[in-house]
């Protein structure tokens, strides 16, 4: 009795603390809004520099858009192979407004887009700009041609041998529309050169029926407020280098503008923007207003949950309990409360037979982020739906919470077992969400039964399933796994490997093989893949990589792995370079573990320079798997690795659920089709087709093709005739160690004498 007496006590002392604490703020927020206007100046300052970085962000947006579509000419200019078609392509650009009047620098020579030599064109701020020999712009100037002002842009086109340079001299105003910078708080947005004159400007519409800001915005400040002294601060900020923010009376209203440089334009030009105070603290006006109205709400709330909690605290521990043992989202059993049920419904079946099996979505997380969270969760749902439909009154199921189902099945024999997984599978697929998204989903399943030599508790055939599940994973073209005997030693055999894996890396039982790679074009060898073999000194043989690769990448050691394969490529290229030996590019394949690692650029950046390895040497392969749920990640990867001279390829184009915004949004040197192109469907003509397509498309792209897997002069004849650049497989050679790959090198590579050197 004595702690129910206490517990209104402690209601009225917080209920005390809460409204005396509401009455401070509001007193303090009310002279804040009431007498504190430095307050809100200050505010108006901040908020204006605020606004003006993310115009600022627009503006050079404008310039770098201008910047993007002449590198685009520049591209077409630089795999021109003669000057007449460099011509070409610059006619089609004659009269854009978009480019304005396009130049060309060969020597010391100019030249206009139709090939004629310029005479007498003698702009100082273009000649010096060409000199510079860097990307860049010219300050505003007066073009006497065109009788406007203009802005030149300039970049320098590297290896090719007809032009140096192009420059674009673009009117000013096609450069920018002041329009698309104005932001919804700004009564005025310029951009201005540092004498004042007016590149573009945009007002908003009250202020457009009362001011006009003209050409030069030096005499807009003199108009509107007849201040000197408003005046100077306006143009110290634009001759000036730093960004700046002040207030400005005009016409009695506080406005406060700032400016900043534009830093595409070389900082020639500067972005200015006017805005009134009212306008740019509204913000902290109705912040004050709406963190009084939270408290007054939450002291409210405070009131009716203390009420709530004290009435329904025995009753919130009953939900609570059930909600331990249900899925939030699915409002399904979870993975203890499927325990439980399976085991009461085994404790009551007597000798009937049962499985339980792990079914899995295979590739869950590249799903999730095609259908976002909200209908990744729908699916969920419709599946969890599906599979209670197929429960019977000794069957049970629950869900972990990611990408598992576990069932607990009514065994008859194996058809009758495979042909639920099948319907469950077949049913699924019909979900509107999936065919939307044109997705078809399916499932890695393992099972253990209650059934086999050994008794096993519940919890322990959750467990095998599991297991029997990630082997399932591990082989894709078995419908199901059951764990049985043959499942277990495959379980001790893993756990023996991963015994021995860290002393094998020590001891140099991984060892160093190379596929060559066959050009097309050159009729010879044009590089190798590095493949990884593991040669155990007990048996005298070598395990493969599918004995142990994808244990390595559940496991993390494959990051070791590539590491030391790493490694061993550069101390190949290294050694042989000292000793003046024929050398040839090496491709590298990377884990998707591997590459998600911070170190991932320092680690293979740096030991291609600490083992002087040349730029182009080297290629690292990437999933196809790893590229399409990892776009962001993957594409500034590829951009860093260019920087540093390492070329990037997808590896396993078409293993998977492929996609070609891989081709679209990341810029890959090299495209890997997986063996499946050449493997018969149901139909060879569109079997051919497709290989055909994909090859063109990606060679489109600027890609070279290599295709996987090609074991017969058939094949190799069919993907040569499809355009394909290179060609990897039996047919022309194995993986061979590294000492054999030294003499394979220095023999004749060609396709015809591929028996001799095979």
């Amino acid at each position: 009795m004595e702690q129910s007496k206490d517990t209104p006590r402690a209601f009225s002392a917080i209920m005390i603390a809460v409204i005396m604490a509401l009455i401070i703020l509001l007193t303090y927020f009310a002279s804040i809004i009431g007498g504190f206007n430095p307050f809100f100046k200050l505010s108006a300052k901040t908020n204006a520099i605020k606004d003006l970085k993310n115009d600022g962000e627009l503006a050079n947006d404008l310039f770098a858009i201008h910047f993007d579509d002449l590198y685009e000419v520049a591209n077409k200019i630089a795999f021109a192979d003669s000057k007449s078609a460099v011509d070409d392509v610059l006619s089609e650009y004659i009269g854009c407004d978009q480019f304005g009047d396009l130049r060309y620098f060969s020597g010391d020579l100019e030249f206009a887009p139709n090939g004629l030599p310029v005479e007498n064109e003698e702009n100082e701020l273009i000649l010096n700009l060409v000199k510079l020999n860097e990307p860049g712009c010219t300050d505003l100037y007066f073009d006497k041609t065109v009788l406007t002002d203009c802005i030149a842009f300039y970049i320098p086109i590297k290896g090719s041998l007809y032009v140096d340079g192009l420059v674009s001299i673009v009117p000013a105003r096609n450069v920018v529309d002041a329009s698309a910078i104005l932001n919804d708080r700004a009564a005025v947005t310029a951009i201005v050169a540092m004498d004042g004159k007016v590149l573009a400007s945009a007002t908003s519409e009250a202020f457009a029926e009362k001011y006009s800001v003209g050409n030069n915005i030096l005499s807009f400040v003199k108009k509107v407020t007849e201040n000197q002294e408003y005046q100077n601060l306006v143009l110290h900020a634009i001759t000036s280098h730093e960004t700046v923010s002040d207030e400005i009376l005009i016409s009695g209203v506080e406005y406060t503008f700032a400016t900043c440089k534009i830093a595409a334009s070389e900082e020639h030009l500067n972005l200015i923007t006017f805005s009134e105070n009212n306008t740019i603290t509204e913000t902290e006006i109705a912040y004050v207003k709406q963190v009084i109205y939270v408290l007054v709400l939450a002291i409210v709330f405070l009131i009716i949950s203390l009420v709530y909690t004290f009435i329904f605290h025995r009753r919130s521990k009953k939900v609570q309990a059930i909600a331990s043992l249900t899925d939030a989202n699915l409002e399904c059993a979870n993975l203890e409360a499927f325990r439980r049920n399976a085991l009461e419904r085994m404790a009551g079946a007597g000798e009937k037979k049962f499985l339980v099996y792990n079914l899995r979505i295979r590739q869950f997380s590249f799903i999730k982020t095609q259908l976002g969270d909200e209908k990744t969760t729908k699916v969920l749902k419709f599946i969890s739906e599906v599979i209670d439909n197929f429960c019977n009154e000794n069957e049970t199921y629950g869900y972990n919470g990611e990408d598992d189902f576990y069932v607990l099945y009514r065994y008859y024999n194996e058809n009758t077992f495979k042909d639920r997984i099948q319907l469950i599978n077949a049913i699924v697929n019909k979900n509107e969400t999936l065919i939307e998204a044109n997705l078809a989903l399916k499932f890695f399943v393992g099972a253990c039964p209650s059934f086999s030599i050994r008794r096993k508790t519940v919890k322990e055939m959750i467990e095998c399933a599991s297991i029997a599940c990630d082997m399932a994973a591990s082989n894709v073209h078995l419908t199901h796994i059951i764990y049985d005997e043959d499942v277990r030693a495959e379980k001790l055999k893993k756990e023996k490997i991963e015994a021995q894996m860290e002393d094998a890396l020590a001891n140099g039982e991984f060892k160093l093989f190379l596929q060559p790679k066959y050009s097309v074009k050159l009729d010879k060898i044009c590089g190798a893949e590095a493949l990884v073999r593991w040669f155990d000194p007990k048996k005298g043989e070598y395990k493969f990589p599918g004995e142990f690769v994808s244990l390595f990448e559940s496991n993390g050691f494959i990051t070791k792995l590539d590491h030391f394969m790493f490694i061993e490529v550069c101390k190949y290229f290294q050694n042989a370079v000292e000793r003046g030996e024929t050398i040839y590019p090496i491709s590298v394949n990377v884990s998707r573990v591997t590459a998600i690692q911070p170190d991932f650029i320092s680690f293979y950046v740096g030991n291609k320079k600490k083992y002087g390895v040349g730029d182009k040497f080297i290629t690292i392969e990437f999933t196809e798997s790893f590229a399409m749920e990892n776009y962001d990640t993957i594409s500034s990867i590829v951009d860093q690795l260019h920087e540093n001279g390492i070329l990037c390829s997808i590896d396993d184009f078409g293993s998977g659920y492929s996609s070609f915004n891989i081709l679209k949004n990341i810029t890959m040197d090299e495209l890997k089709l997986d063996r499946f192109f050449l493997t018969r469907g149901y139909d060879q003509t569109r079997d051919d087709e497709l290989l055909k397509t994909i090859i063109s498309l990606a060679k489109s792209f600027g890609m070279s093709v290599v295709q996987e897997g090609v074991e017969s002069k058939e094949l190799f004849d069919k993907v040569v005739s499809y355009g394909c650049d290179v060609v990897q497989g039996y047919y022309y050679a194995k993986a061979i160690s590294l000492e054999e790959y030294k003499i394979f090198v220095n023999t004749n590579t060609s396709i015809k004498y591929k028996s001799q050197v095979k």
